[in-house]
């Protein structure tokens, strides 16, 4: 399934990733992703981890104190990151570290990791590992 708007883009692919393409590092795109995000998540059953990449390789990071105040606001809302495994694709790894940190400390319940744009297919794999780990029994 696709569904976008020209600043962001939806993937939902065939192996249950979910793909959010910035091509624009605007409020906007990151509203529109925010979302969707609670769309797909109160979908969900409870327990069941939704895994996505959140590929930020064209249009870049989003304003960050914008998307934490966001994030935190949600996050009072619902469970939103409970059970969520989150790949972060970004052009370079030159802010990893940092963005890591801000990332954990909005996201503590659940796996956060950075990719570089090289490593598109290692994110895609790290995450159908992260969705193996939870299936129940």
């Amino acid at each position: 399934m696709l569904d976008s708007i020209p600043e962001c883009e939806y993937i939902a692919h065939d192996d249950g990733v979910h793909e959010f393409i910035f091509h624009k590092a605007s409020r906007k795109a990151l509203d529109w992703h925010m979302d969707k995000l609670v769309e797909l998540r109160s979908g969900l059953p409870e327990g069941t981890t939704l895994c996505y990449l959140l590929n930020m390789v064209e249009g870049g990071m989003p304003p960050i104190r914008y998307a934490l105040s966001r994030v935190r606001a949600e996050s009072k809302e619902t469970p939103f990151f409970k059970d969520v495994a989150l790949a972060c694709l970004m052009k370079d790894s030159s802010l990893m570290g940092t963005f890591g940190a801000l990332g954990n400390s909005v996201i503590a319940s659940s796996s956060l990791k950075f990719f570089t744009k090289s490593e598109y297919d290692e994110a895609r794999v790290w995450l159908r590992e992260k969705m193996t780990q939870t299936e129940p029994n």
